[in-house]
Parts: C-alpha cells; structure tokens; sequence
C-alpha cells in the first residue's frame, strides 16, 4: 500500500536473535556462574571437612598417648606407695627434701644433677617446691617419695616427646622432672617465695568429675617468672585408695606446638584455635604481646564472629564439621580438640570462591559470544536467500485479504494479507479438535483406571477360589484309586492351572499397557533353556499324535545374557499356539545365532493365517477369528503378549503363513554371548522331611484356604494353628512363639497388614526375635508385594499356592532353626 515504509523481515530478525541470544547468554551466565559457586563451594566444604577430621585426629593421638603416659605413671605410684616401709620413707624423705627454715621443704642439688636410690633407680632432672611442710602427714611424705621415683622413670622414657613431667598434690607442692631447662629449675628449688600458690582448680575432683585428663587455658597452670612464656599444662587427677593425692601433669602446649598445630592449613585458609568459651588461643603469627592487649583479642573476636561461631558449632552436636561464619563471608571447618577443650578452626574466604567462579564463567561467555555472532551472520546470508526473496515473490502474486493485516510493513504482512482467511478457518477447526482431543483423553484415562482396578479385583477374586481348586484337585488326584478317578481329578486340575493360565495372561498385558512389566539380564545356557520349554509343549504334540522336532545349531549352543524367563514365555506362547491349531502333521523349533542376535523359528503343519488376519495377529486383546479358533481354548492373548516382550527385548516376531499350509513364526532376539554359568541343582522331592519340630500360624478367612494349606503340611508332621482373622493372629502370638507365620492379607475384623505391624511392635516390645511372616494372598500384584514388604513381612506366596513352593520355605526355615540350635 501507498504511503507505507518498506523494513526488511530480516533486519528484524537479525536484531532480534541478536538481542535475544545476548539475554540468553547473560542468563546462561548467570546461571553457569550459581552453578559454579556452589559446585566449588561444596568442592572446598569437602576438602576443609576432610582436613579438619584428618588434623583434629592427629592432634587426638597425641593427647592420647599423653593420657596413656599418665594413667602408667598413676599405676605405678599405687604399687610404690604399697611397698614403702615407714621408716624408709621418713629417711629418704628427709634426704631428698630436706626442710628449708621458711615452712618449706626444697629438693636437693642432687636430684637434679642425678643420684642412686637404695633400689638402684638413677633419679635427675627432678626439681620440687613442697609447701606447707609442717602439715605434712606420713601418708603425704610416702605419696611424695614415691611420686619422685615414678616421675624419673616415666620422664626419662618419654623426654624425647615431653620437655617435663610433673606431679603437683593439695597444699602448693610440686615435684617436677625437666632435666634440659637452662635454669635447673632454680625457681622452684631455691628462688620462689614461702606463698607461692599454684592453680589448684583444674585437678580438683569436685572441678574434673569424669576423672580424665584436662588441660588448662592460657595463661598457664605454671608460669615461667624468667621468661613469661605461654604454656598450658595438660593434668590428670591421681587416686590412691581411692583417696585424691594429686595429679600428673606435662607441659605441652607451648607457642611452638601452636605454631605446629596452625601450620600447612589449606591453600588460601587460614587456621586459629579458640577455646571453648570463643575465646582465642592462637593464630598465625601469635605472639604474647598479642594474647594480652585487649583490642587485639577483641578485633579477632569480632572478625571471625567468634562468641556467635561458638553457639553454632555446639548446636551442631559433632566432633568435627563445616559451617558459615555469622556474617556470611567465610566457610569454618571446625574440630574439637579434647584435653584442652579447644577448637581448632579453619576459615576460608567465600570471596575467593566466587573470583573462581566468575573467571571461568567470563571466559565461557566469550567463547558463545563469538559464536553467536558468527551464526548470525550466517543466519541473515541464509534468511535472504532462502526465506525473504521467495516471501516478496509470494507476496506480490496474491491478492490483500483483510485491512488489518496489510498495514504491516514487512514480507509476512504481504504473505497474510493472502492467507488470513485460510488461518482463520484453520484456527476454528484446530480449537474444535483439541476440544474434542481433550475429552477423549479424560474419557480414556478413566476408563484405564477403571480397568486398572477391574484387575486388581479380578486378580484377589479369581486367585481365592482357584486356590483351593487346584491345590485340592492335585491332593484328590494323588489319592485316587482307580484310573476313571484319577483321570476326572487330572481333568478338574487342568481346568485349574488353564484359568490361572488364562487369568496370568490377563495380569501379563495390563503390567505391559502400564509400564509395570520389567526385562531382567541374567547369564543362562540357551540349549538348556530350550530344552526346558520344548519337553512341556512336545507331551501335547505327541498326544495329539503330532512329531515335535528340535533343531539347535552349534552356535546357539552357548551361555548368553538376557531374562530367560521371558525367552521362554515367548516361546512357550508361540509352540502352544503351534500345537493347539496343528491336527496332522507336526511342529518345528529351530534356533540359530548370527554374531549376537538368535532366531527362534516355530513351524506348524496346521491351519495357517490369512493375509487380512496376520495384520491384527500380535494385537493385543485381540483373537483371530474363523471356525478353528472357536474350537481352541485360551485368552487369545498369547501372541500379543509374545510380540510385546521382543519389543522390550529389543527383538521383533515376523509371521509367514497361509490358510491350509501352517505358519511360521520367526522371532530375533539380541542376546549376546557370555561365560558359562554353573549348573542349577535339582530341586528336592521333599520325600522323607520331617517338619514335625515346626510351629506354625495360618491366618486365613476362606475354610478352603486353611483345609489346602492342612492338606500339603499335614503329611510332614507340621503343628498348625489355625486362626480366622489378624486380630486372632495377634492374640495367638501372644500367647505363644511360632517358628512361621502365613497370613493372608484380605481378612476381617483386621487385615494381614495391621496385624503384620502389631505383631512387629509386640516383638519390639517383649525384647523377642522377628517371626518370618511371608503374606499368603491372592493380591499378586507389585504394589502388594511391596506393602506387604514395607508393613513387616519377610515374603510373599501368591495364590494359587504351589506346594513345592511352601515346602521350600517351610523347610529352608526348619534348617536356619536347627543350625542356630546346633
């Protein structure tokens, strides 16, 4: 039209991916950049977790080793303090501790130096302050002497690892061994004062209930007057005859130990030790000066959060651990250092995370940038080309539909102008559809769930009865005494397992539709697994006067890896079917192997498929339909079950047939070949087990169900109680222990699994072992299994009950009893 401006469709393309892919990109930055962070913060939460454990436990070690070095030393004061004689300790006491003239008593030069006992022990090194000397009782001047021996010994086994060792009792007295001090601990021999009192207050029992060994915070126990050092003294209290003597003591933590402990922390960490109260001992670079001016103790404090990080750590609960610090801005693995009852502490920058993170996430977002320009410019070459000139061609050869639409300005509004009658018809037709879409789907869904619960119903219904159809017809048969007997019972027992056969079918195609059924792997020996199924299905054929011929090539003749399980129910399905339409003739199994995928072909002499049935054949629900099938018996789902699983199995059936000349089924699997498998054992006959030590429980509502499982057990000796409904269960379990339990779970008055859950809690309750209880139910499904799992029960027998399957478990329980009891 006149008076409009031509813009170009592809301009405003170009901007707009241009301008979008850039949104995109800052978004994809964004996100990438979240993704990091957290990736290596996580990264660097683990590795401070593991360094914090690693550090904290060989900081424990070596207070370990301190502890194991005192609770020696306390033993053999014990036993030195029992064998000293009074008047020996009066003389020896005298000699090393002579009186000082100011209420005190010193040690000599000679302890230090070195001197000889009567015993031949080589005491120096030893240095003592024993105050209050004239209140000094025997007891006292025997637990001094003797503590003077010890300390030697153990000191001088331990020097390469402890500078001293002291022993420090009620009253001021101290003996301490530390035979390297440059001033021969002259301090406390000669130079101290008559007052000196030393801090009492940690090797107190009232102070130390536990007994163990503590240490005490900075400033030390004992201070070193010269030097002024920080030291902390690690104590453990003494008892002798269960009276408190005193306690041993080292001097351990020393500005060089810190220095020790905070070294080698991770890259970009920095470490500090705090006490339990958040108050701090050291960080790198610690001096004295530091450790006793006010403001600098309470920057620290405040830079860590340290009064805030302590709550945290204790809520935590754990020995070790990484948390944030209160502002935020670090991470803090912590580790708590017993004995001293410290913290070590490893702060790391979250700042220093996110530099890492951002510098990859620049570097990714310039690599896409250039990329997103380069497409573009190959995106507008192409849109020219290939789009904006067929547009304007099309659009200057058709006639404007509407005024609306042809006001715009680019090619589109051309092509519109054109085709806006056409989309608008489109659109009512497209809105009746989905309309019409959306209500067959709601109608289809209930109607699924319908049959979903048909089912299950079904499935409890049918599996009840049928039950003790069978269970008793086989009883009935092997009880017959006469042929015409035994041969209506075997007729009412086929019926039987052709229901649970057909009832199976059924369960099978509802598990396919809903995505229930799964495909296992196992290793198994394909011949044998063949042979298994053909020996079932070759009495049919050869009843019917049939030849059943099988044809397994050398190749096949391997282990291989797949569900068998499932091979052999497609099989089985496919040679049923052969049988049941074959009348003259015979039926043919062959199986070859090409590289990893075998054929399984089944060939029949019977009454063939047409063209128009072979289309419908492998459908499920779904019979072939004429005169012969109306005079076979099954579900008529056995095919589509067949052509399902070699679906699932990555496989496929393909069906070459014609009416009057047989059919052949061809089914390709891939089932690759693996190592040889051992040989399954044969299954036991169960002639000749006794059961008559077992006491079991059947909880069953059905009289039938209780008369089937009396029948099978009976001959075996088994003592049964029989009882009606779950809440008679529990009472009976009350009274009584049972070695099994088989419960049903549909019952009244309580079901199985209410029972189940009362029965468990009454056990937990009495301090009595778990009963096995395996569910004994016609609900076969999977959820049933696993609610009868989850409500306590140790298995699951489906109904109809196999008798070989319930003398397993009866006797695989009769055996665990008797080996427990040998």
């Amino acid at each position: 039209m006149r008076g409009i401006q031509f813009r170009s469709i592809s301009t405003l393309l170009l901007t707009a991916f241009v301008a979008s892919m850039t949104v995109l990109l800052l978004v994809d930055a964004l996100t990438t950049y979240s993704q990091y962070r957290k990736r290596d913060e996580q990264h660097r939460v683990d590795e401070l977790a593991i360094y914090v454990k690693e550090r904290t436990r060989t900081e424990k070690e070596s207070l370990d080793s301190l502890r194991g070095k005192h609770a020696a030393a306390s033993e053999a004061l014990r036993r030195r303090v029992s064998v000293l004689r009074r008047g020996q300790v009066d003389r020896q006491f005298d000699a090393w501790f002579p009186k000082n003239g100011d209420g005190t008593r010193r040690s000599r030069d000679s302890l230090y130096k070195g001197v000889q006992t009567p015993e031949g022990d080589a005491i120096y090194g030893i240095g003592a302050y024993l105050g209050h000397a004239a209140t000094m009782t025997e007891d006292d001047k025997r637990v001094l002497t003797a503590a003077t021996v010890v300390l030697s010994r153990v000191g001088q086994s331990d020097l390469a690892k402890s500078e001293n060792f002291f022993f420090l009792s009620p009253s001021d007295r101290l003996i301490l061994f530390a035979p390297h001090r440059q001033e021969a601990l002259a301090f406390f021999r000669k130079t101290a004062s008559a007052n000196l009192a030393f801090d009492r207050s940690y090797p107190q029992p009232q102070n130390n209930p536990t007994g163990r060994m503590r240490c005490t915070p900075l400033p030390a126990l004992m201070q070193d007057k010269a030097e002024e050092s920080l030291i902390s003294g690690c104590i453990s209290p003494v008892f002798v005859g269960g009276r408190y003597v005193g306690a041993w003591g080292s001097t351990v933590m020393s500005e060089q130990y810190l220095s020790q402990v905070l070294r080698d922390a991770p890259a970009g960490a920095r470490s500090l030790i705090v006490s339990e109260k958040g108050e701090p001992i050291a960080v790198p670079g610690f001096t004295r000066d530091q450790a006793l001016d006010p403001d600098a103790v309470a920057g620290l404090k405040q830079t860590y959060g340290l009064d805030t990080l302590g709550a945290t750590i204790r809520a935590q609960g754990k020995s070790t651990g990484v948390v944030e610090s209160p502002d935020g801005k670090m991470l803090v693995a912590y580790g708590q250092l017993d004995g001293p009852a410290w913290l070590l502490l490893v702060a790391y920058p979250k700042t220093k995370i996110a530099t890492g993170a951002l510098a990859e996430v620049l570097a990714d977002f310039g690599g896409k940038f250039l990329i997103v320009a380069i497409a573009a410019a190959i995106l507008f070459r192409m849109l020219r080309r290939l789009v904006i000139s067929p547009l304007r061609a099309l659009g200057d050869s058709t006639e404007a539909q509407t005024e609306a639409l042809a006001q715009r300005s680019d090619e589109i509004g051309q092509l519109a102008r054109a085709m806006q009658e056409d989309r608008r018809r489109e659109d009512e037709i497209l809105e009746d559809l989905e309309a019409r879409v959306q209500d067959r789907t709601a109608e289809l869904e209930r109607a699924n769930a319908a049959k979903s619960d048909f089912l299950a119903s079904m499935s409890h219904e049918l599996r009840t009865p049928l039950n003790g159809v069978i269970a008793l017809s086989d009883t009935l048969a092997k009880e017959q005494t006469t042929e015409r007997g035994r041969e209506m019972a075997g007729l009412v027992l086929a019926s039987g397992r052709m229901l649970e056969q057909v009832l199976n079918d059924i369960l099978d195609v509802s598990r396919i539709e809903s995505g229930q059924l799964t495909i296992d792997g196992a290793t198994f020996e394909l011949a044998e697994s063949v042979a298994t199924i053909a020996a079932v299905h070759r009495a049919s054929a050869e009843a019917k006067g049939l030849s059943f011929e099988v044809d397994i090539d050398d190749a096949a003749r391997s282990s291989c890896f797949g569900d068998d399980i499932r091979v052999a129910q497609i099989l089985s399905n496919l040679l049923s079917n052969a049988v049941k339409f074959t009348t003259e003739g015979g039926v043919t199994l062959s199986v070859a192997r090409r590289d990893e995928l075998v054929t399984f072909t089944v060939t029949d002499t019977g009454v063939g498929i047409s063209d128009d049935t072979q289309a419908q054949l492998l459908s499920r629900l779904r019979q072939t339909e004429g005169p012969v099938t109306q005079r076979a018996t099954g579900s008529g789902l056995g095919l589509a079950i067949a052509g399902s699983l070699a679906s699932m199995m990555g496989g496929q059936i393909e069906v070459d047939s014609e009416p009057g000349k047989g059919s052949t089924f061809a089914v390709t699997l891939p089932l690759p070949v693996t190592q040889a498998v051992k040989e399954a054992s044969e299954v036991d006959e169960f002639v000749g087990v006794d059961l008559s030590a077992m006491k079991v429980l059947v909880a069953e509502d059905h009289p039938t169900n209780r008369t089937v499982v009396s029948l099978m057990l009976a001959p075996f000796g088994v003592h049964l109680t029989l009882v009606e409904d779950g809440r008679q269960a529990v009472d009976a379990v009350m009274r009584e222990g049972f070695d099994l339990i088989l419960m049903d779970l549909q019952m009244p008055v309580l079901d199985g699994l209410g029972a189940a859950r009362e029965i468990r809690s009454l056990e937990t309750a009495r301090g009595r072992r778990p009963t096995p209880i395996v569910a004994l139910s016609a609900n076969a499904l999977p959820e049933h299994t696993a609610g009868a799992r989850a409500a306590g029960m140790d298995g699951h027998l489906a109904k109809p009950i196999s008798a070989e399957d319930l003398l397993s478990l009866l006797t695989r329980i009769n055996d665990e009893k008797t080996a427990e009891a040998a």
